[in-house]
């Protein structure tokens, strides 16, 4: 039996077995046994149990004042041990204990509680020891494999046996990547533990940032094993990334869209932020600036908030449709600055806010897209889900260092990989998603517009046509009777009107009133001249009927543009009675009457009304003109007689007025002046209404364009 006893430096504990209850209750036995033989069997009973008793007290406080643990035992089949609960720790908060005064004299060592040591972001040097029990007869050559890439300062010293002092590695902050004993991303220290040798392991760093150091004890082929792993796991994400940034530059040099750029910039930060964090890019990238190595995580860390924010802002689009959301990611963008400057007075905190802020600045990415997927989710969904994934991502690693969740920087770093590619593929996804709609939409407005310059092309041909039978009939007007005359002054003032709505159709955004005036005019037009030109006859007798209220609405639309020009307003009065009348000679007696009440009118409203007066319809034209007596009204009822107060700069020949009495009497119709001394002019059309019209019996086969 072998009792546990200290080493020539006071700091390790040899044992036969790695349960420290099983090595006490040897130590007691023996202890015990010791000194039974020693009273010999003239001692009595009580006596033996006292010394045992004593024995034992003298030994667990010996064993508690030198804080000594089983060692970790290197047999032939070790691969790998955690070290948890083997590890105890010093906090130096000045940070001036050398390695000599530590072993001269040992200060007072806690136990690491933790599954690893982990004391927040403290600005301590920590120091940490473990024994090590080599059970072979050759010298073991072992790994201490500390998972983080790099620390401010990081030595480790091996206490052997016959207390000798072994420097395996010992980095400050100037030191280059060339000056680590194992070239490997991560820092690895070689440990060679003598035939049965019990050996002490110390450890000294410091952290500028997190004092997290995830750490295990290797067997040289174990290591090899995992660090071959590892190695093909980054490159293989390394790689992937690598493309997506290069296919996004490909296509800004294609599409020269600024999204590209700002995409390739977002991937660009993630990929250099897991580089660095692997330990890759100080190996590899920048090996000799161990400065900016210790700084890197705020570089690529900003980057990717503000990076994010940027491609966040152009992809939605926030400046034109989301502007407090536009507010709100500039505001990230400043506050992550800011924090840049903070850098220069207390990086260490700066590390551990950039943490939480990182997670802040995904949920206001992620805002963002929720509120224009209300509007556009189509256009954003696969950013929206993109986001989603980082977010996990990012909260577990502000879980990580801010409320102490265990998980190790490997499978943080693991579950980081897989997230940032599916992140930045969905992230691509989302552009070329987005792209291929607007395309689908521009092609869509496309046809639209092309629709509608066929649609502009069609009434441009159409009223080039009319001015040319216009000009026909003006022509055979000369020899023409009365009715020719009348017809050319009916058509003058609505095809004036209408050239001016199809230009405004033409050259502008397709409305669906102004279209509707153009149709109805059209085949009023139409019909008129094919009636004046063809026939050369007199208003036919029968005549298709309309809807009085529908009459009364297309005249209202082909003149309101005219009032409008002139600074006034032609307003219809609702309630018109429903009856049918002649489309064709009703209009033509309106369209004079109310072409009158604009033309001789500056200022005021034109008003259009209709009602039931016993068994006729009464409609009547007002206006705030100068009005008229009713000797003024029988003059100008005489064909080509204007007053004389009327002519001046006001174009015209005298017809309307003969033309609207003329069509009414040829109907059977009473047109008078209905306010001979009121304010204005006020012309009413009575209109006899028949049994079978009241009744709306008869149908309309008036054109649906002209009712319209």
């Amino acid at each position: 039996m072998m009792m546990l006893k200290p080493s020539a430096n006071g700091l390790s504990a040899i044992g036969e077995s790695a349960n420290l209850t099983k090595l006490l209750a040897a130590n007691i036995v023996w202890t015990g046994s010791t000194l039974v033989s020693w009273v010999g069997g003239a001692t009595s009973n009580c006596m033996s149990k006292f010394g045992l008793m004593l024995a034992s007290l003298w030994l667990m406080a010996c064993l508690q004042g030198s804080a000594a643990y089983a060692a970790v035992e290197i047999g032939t089949d070790f691969s790998s041990s955690d070290l948890v609960g083997e590890i105890s720790y010093y906090l130096d908060d000045d940070g001036d204990l050398t390695v000599d005064e530590v072993l001269a004299s040992p200060p007072e060592f806690q136990v690491v509680e933790d599954p690893f040591p982990r004391f927040g972001y403290t600005r301590a040097h920590i120091w940490l020891r473990f024994d090590v029990h080599n059970l072979q007869d050759s010298t073991r050559d072992l790994r201490l494999w500390v998972r983080e890439n790099f620390f401010q300062y990081f030595a480790v010293y091996i206490v052997h046996q016959d207390g000798r002092v072994e420097t395996v590695e010992e980095l400050t902050p100037d030191s280059p990547f060339s000056q680590r004993p194992i070239s490997f991303a991560q820092l690895v220290a070689p440990i060679d533990i003598q035939p049965s040798e019990t050996a002490t392991v110390l450890i000294r760093y410091r952290s500028g940032g997190s004092s997290e150091a995830k750490m295990t004890l290797e067997s040289r082929a174990s290591f090899d094993a995992q660090a071959t792993t590892i190695t093909a796991k980054k490159f293989v994400f390394y790689g992937m990334m690598t493309i997506m940034v290069v296919a996004a530059l490909i296509a800004f040099v294609i599409l020269r869209r600024s999204v590209f750029p700002a995409y390739a910039a977002y991937a660009g930060s993630i990929l250099m932020y897991i580089v660095h964090s692997d330990g890759t890019g100080f190996q590899y990238l920048w090996p000799n600036a161990p400065w900016f190595n210790t700084n890197a995580s705020l570089v690529w860390g900003s980057s990717f908030i503000i990076f994010g924010a940027v491609y966040t802002r152009l992809f939605l689009e926030t400046a034109k449709y989301h502007p407090i959301m536009n507010k709100v990611l500039f505001a990230v963008i400043a506050a992550t600055i800011g924090l840049d400057l903070y850098a220069l007075i207390d990086t260490q905190m700066v590390k551990k806010l950039m943490v939480l802020f990182a997670l802040i600045s995904i949920i206001a990415c992620i805002a963002a897209g929720i509120v224009a997927a209300f509007q556009r989710f189509k256009m954003v969904r696969f950013f929206l889900f993109a986001w989603l994934g980082g977010a996990l991502a990012s909260l577990i690693m502000t879980m990580q260092h801010w409320i102490g969740l265990d998980i190790s920087q490997e499978q943080q770093l693991d579950f980081m990989r897989l997230v940032m590619v599916l992140d930045a593929g969905l992230m691509g996804l989302a552009i070329a998603d987005r792209y291929l709609q607007e395309r689908t939409m521009r092609q869509e407005v496309l046809q639209e517009n092309l629709a509608q310059t066929r649609e502009n092309l069609d009434l441009s041909r159409r009223l080039q046509a009319l001015e040319s039978r216009y000009a026909e009939a003006e022509e055979a007007a000369r020899d023409r009777d009365i009715s020719s005359q009348n017809a050319l002054h009916d058509l003058r003032q609505p095809l004036n009107a209408l050239r001016l709505t199809v230009n405004s159709i033409t050259s502008g955004d397709k409305h669906s009133e102004a279209w509707a005036t153009a149709e109805a005019s059209f085949d009023y037009l139409e019909n008129l001249l094919a009636e004046q030109v063809s026939n050369n006859t007199k208003v036919p007798a029968n005549s298709d009927m309309i809807d009085l209220p529908e009459l009364l609405e297309t005249v209202h639309a082909m003149f309101v543009e005219d009032a409008q020009q002139k600074g006034m307003k032609l307003q219809l009065v609702p309630g018109a009675p429903d009856v049918k009348v002649p489309a064709l000679q009703v209009m033509r007696i309106l369209s004079n009457l109310v072409a009158n009440a604009i033309k001789y009118s500056t200022v005021g409203t034109v008003r259009l009304l209709a009602s039931r007066q016993g068994s006729s319809i009464r409609v009547e034209v007002r206006d705030e003109g100068p009005g008229l007596t009713q000797k003024e009204f029988d003059l100008a009822i005489e064909r080509e007689v204007r007053l004389a107060r009327n002519t001046q700069g006001i174009e015209g020949q005298g017809f309307g007025l003969a033309i609207a009495n003329d069509l009414a009497e040829s109907l059977n119709y009473d047109l008078e002046l209905a306010h001979p001394n009121g304010k204005g002019a006020a012309f009413a059309l009575n209109i006899p209404v028949p049994e079978r019209h009241s009744s709306g019996s008869v149908a309309s086969t008036m054109p649906s364009s002209l009712a319209r």
